[in-house]
């Protein structure tokens, strides 16, 4: 492995990462700062690789956390926990710089805990930056992942040494620890209530951020300031290279720079003054605002000072007046960048460079190849830029996070370089970004001044108030009255652990399914069951947050409005019911029709211990992600004319040009309008109607055969489409693509436009569907594989003429694992009251399912009977 002699180009791009380390650079100009004695210093036996379970693995060590409860309410009082997580650094500055802390502990009453990262200050398993670095397999556990795994840990432990689980955690980082803070809200969401996420870098990797973003605003720093100095700054370059390429050129940059050695390379000194620029800009905090100084010292000079004395003035103004100048100043060795040496080098890759005149410096381009290189030559590792986006996001951030995200503020200064890379817009209503026009690197979490201007003081206090939110109602933890139904009557008790059956409601109220659902009700006597309705969040009485019309306008609301959501609701109330029912040995059958068949068979595969088994009728699992042929719906729908009447399959067909045929004419809409919103009660069917009638007056006439007489027909939807719940799920996950893209039904072709679905879905609820939700979530593809391997105990019925069944399970998977299906059956027929009218195919198909649901509940009670003797010997 090669020590640190890189390009230049690479030593560049380290003197600007290491430089988001906040603390060190505030502190260096009061080396004698005091650490207050409410800090007491813990350390955590923290495992080295939280993901693994080689032997190697569950090696420990110690990671410093600082704790300060001066202020802290108590667990009593679920006062809350802050958090600053540790970022490249040791923490021993952070905790007298980082002042929003101390600045807001009195205020809430929050108990203060600072988290050092591990491979920095004391933190360290190797015992040093340099040991680690040199030890390649120690190296591999030094990664973000690693670290939020170990603030978890740490957090985790200490709610439950003080009491503190009703304690909301604020978690509070800088830069890359601004980073690490929204990375954890969103991969531990249980653990933190909130992030403050100060000057957070999140899109500046796999080219999300253009790379010159951050010289763009270094730039914009300057020529804001003055247009001379920016001028004078971008000239400077060719100048430097001018003089060098002279004889003895570097020795004469070198004394009119008043270097401490003689300059080597022109590179050298564009370097430093790279460093000292970029620096300012970052830093540009009151009341010093370097940027200006930098400016000031340039401008400032006598009229005919050439562009280099000029240049070396506005170097003397910012470093001040010395014997001589380091150019080596930002090249030193130091544990923060060597660390970030490697962390770039793995996962940390941040391509910061510029093109050919957008910015007031040289061209430098980043070159990822020569990146490689050297990180293969330092390291002998290649750099994963794809990494921090796969694992944390990053591409479409407004629509990925507005989706699943809370309760995280973005805070920036739009002078600091970072700013480009950084969330400058609100996501939702509580992914916020706060910024200010003229702050700088994380200004507003380090400590508060008399002097500070009235734009940080409201910037502090707007993240403030927005955290006072968070903790004043936590969203997640916010409850509704969900209403179920239960029909004690013929329940054999839980004395006798008699079975519960429960129907999944789907997308309405359960007010209908009370009376129209036969089957529970029917076989409640024979099986002694305990009948329990359960309604489907948003639907019915059990829309959270008030009506459902308020909850459909609001993003952050119906955010909560999804099928995962749902039978999480179902889980939780069966167990609670079996709790109090003193039920735990009553084995449950879960039963849902249509969309509530598809949450039945979902329920059994994510709950196998509440559900002993699930009835899914006409469930369209299959209709998802393309599993299914768009046009199975209606290709089924053909098939049932077809079958019927082929004289109404054709009229049907036929009809469709007509319809357009009309349409064209002079007043052609007016003319459909009277001739399908006409009383007509001559007709009593298309086969019914006279030879000599036209294809639309048969096409009436099959209206008025299934709607009845009527003095018109409504042919608008119901409702308004923006406040529909079903188009809402439809919006989000329940991607159903059906459509007609072939001439192979009796419908006009209408190809499914996916990029139009997309638009709409945007337009009504600003989101896009998410297709392979679905398939990912809860299985699809390849189902009697996979099923075969891990399900069991589900009935898929389903009727042939149901158009859905295009999308449902027809085969047997396995043994415990069937498909009930009918020719002649339709959608959910099974479920409905039996009638004695009803065809002997009917008759037969609930018959199997009352033995196959029989036959479930007797093996479950001889496994329950086994399993209590075992224990009776045991004992």
């Amino acid at each position: 492995m090669k020590s640190f002699s890189l390009s230049y180009q690479w030593l560049l791009f380290l003197s600007l990462l290491f430089s988001t380390s906040i603390s060190a650079r505030k502190l260096s100009e009061d080396p004698n700062t005091i650490v207050s004695d409410d800090f007491k210093t813990f350390f955590y036996t923290q495992t080295l690789d939280h993901f693994n379970y080689r032997p190697e693995s569950y090696t420990t060590f110690k990671q410093r956390y600082v704790i300060n409860s001066k202020y802290w309410g108590g667990a009593n009082e679920s006062a809350p926990i802050f958090v600053y997580l540790g970022a490249e650094a040791s923490l021993d500055k952070d905790l007298d710089s980082i002042g929003f802390l101390t600045d807001n502990a009195a205020r809430f009453k929050a108990l203060l805990v600072y988290i050092e990262h591990r491979f920095y200050g004391k933190s360290n398993p190797s015992g040093s930056i340099e040991k680690t670095i040199e030890n390649k397999d120690m190296r591999g556990y030094f990664n973000s992942a690693q670290a939020l795994a170990d603030y978890a840990e740490v957090l985790v432990y200490l709610k439950k040494k003080l009491h503190a689980q009703n304690s909301p955690i604020i978690v509070v980082g800088g830069s890359y620890g601004g980073m690490l803070a929204a990375w954890f809200r969103l991969k531990y969401p249980h653990i933190s209530l909130g992030a403050l996420a100060s000057s957070a870098p999140i899109l500046y990797f796999n080219e999300i951020t253009p790379q010159n973003g951050f010289y763009s605003v270094v730039t914009k720093d300057f020529k804001d300031v003055s247009e001379s100095c920016y001028e004078t700054i971008r000239k400077s370059w060719s100048e430097i290279d001018k003089v060098a390429s002279k004889p003895n050129g570097l020795s004469i940059l070198s004394q009119r720079f008043k270097t401490c050695t003689t300059l080597k390379e022109s590179s050298d000194l564009k370097a430093y003054l790279d460093s000292i620029y970029s620096q300012a800009a970052q830093y540009n905090e009151p009341p010093r605002y370097p940027v200006t100084g930098i400016c000031r010292g340039i401008d400032g000079e006598s009229e005919g000072t050439d562009i280099l004395g000029r240049i070396f003035a506005g170097v003397v103004a910012n470093k001040g007046e010395r014997s001589c100048y380091d150019i080596n100043e930002y090249k030193y060795p130091s544990e923060t960048k060597m660390g970030w040496a490697w962390q770039q080098c793995s996962e940390m890759v941040m391509p910061i460079g510029r093109g050919v005149d957008d910015t007031m410096f040289p061209q430098e381009n980043f070159n990822s190849n020569d990146f490689i290189e050297d990180c293969k030559s330092m390291f002998g590792v290649v750099p994963r830029p794809h990494w921090v986006t796969t694992y944390y996001g990053g591409q479409d951030i407004n629509l990925v996070l507005k989706r699943f995200a809370s309760n995280i503020i973005f805070s920036n200064g739009l002078r600091d370089p970072y700013s480009s890379g950084g969330v400058l817009e609100d996501i939702s209503d509580n992914i916020l970004s706060v910024r200010t026009v003229d702050g700088s690197h994380c200004l507003d979490i380090l400590k508060a001044r008399q002097i500070d201007p009235q734009w940080l003081v409201m910037q502090r206090k707007v993240e403030i108030e927005i955290i006072e939110g968070w903790i004043r109602k936590p969203e997640s933890y916010t409850t509704f009255n969900q209403r179920y139904v239960i029909n004690w009557k013929y329940w054999g008790g839980a004395n006798a652990s008699a079975p519960i059956f429960a129907y999944l409601g789907e997308e309405g109220p359960i007010d209908n399914d009370l009376v129209i659902l036969g089957f529970l009700r029917e076989n409640a006597p024979c099986f002694k069951t305990l009948q329990v309705f359960i309604e489907h969040r948003f639907y019915g009485q059990s829309v959270p947050f008030g009506s459902i019309e308020e909850a459909m306008k609001n993003h952050s609301i119906h955010d909560y409005f999804s099928s995962v959501q749902t039978i999480t609701d179902y889980a939780e109330v069966l167990m609670y019911l079996k709790k109090i029912l003193f039920a735990q040995n009553s084995p449950i059958i879960i039963i849902g029709a249509s969309y509530g068949g598809m949450l039945a068979s979902w329920f059994r595969l994510k709950y196998p211990h509440i559900a002993l088994s699930a009835l899914a009728s006409s469930a369209p699992i299959l209709y998802f992600d393309g599993i299914t042929l768009q046009n199975g719906y209606y290709s089924v729908v053909t098939k049932d004319f077809k079958e019927v009447s082929k004289n109404w399959y054709k009229t049907i067909i036929m009809s469709w040009s007509e319809i357009d045929k009309i349409a064209s004419k002079p007043n052609g809409l007016s003319v459909l309008s009277k001739r399908f919103k006409t009383c007509a009660t001559q007709y009593e069917g298309t086969d019914g109607a006279s030879k000599g009638t036209d294809i639309l007056v048969r096409v009436f006439a099959d209206v008025i055969g299934l709607k009845g007489n009527q003095s018109c027909y409504d042919m608008s939807q119901d409702g308004d489409l923006s406040e529909s719940e079903w188009v809402w799920q439809i919006c989000s996950e329940m991607a159903i693509s059906i459509d007609r893209d072939r001439n192979d039904t009796m419908f006009p072709l209408e190809p499914f436009d996916l990029k139009q679905y997309y638009e709409e879905c945007k337009n009504i609820f600003g989101v896009r569907p998410r297709p392979h939700w679905v398939t990912t979530y809860y299985a699809g593809y390849h189902i009697k594989l996979v099923l075969h391997r891990f399900a069991s105990n589900i009935i898929f019925s389903i009727g042939l003429r149901d158009f859905y069944s295009s999308g449902g399970v027809l085969e047997d998977i396995s043994d415990s694992v069937l498909a009930v299906h009918t020719l002649n059956g339709s959608h959910c027929l099974d479920l409905l009251p039996a009638e004695e009218s009803d065809p002997q195919w009917l008759v037969m198909q609930r018959k199997r399912e009352v033995e196959i649901i029989e036959g479930w509940i007797k093996q479950y009670y001889a496994d329950l009977l086994a399993f209590k003797k075992s224990i009776e010997e045991h004992v």
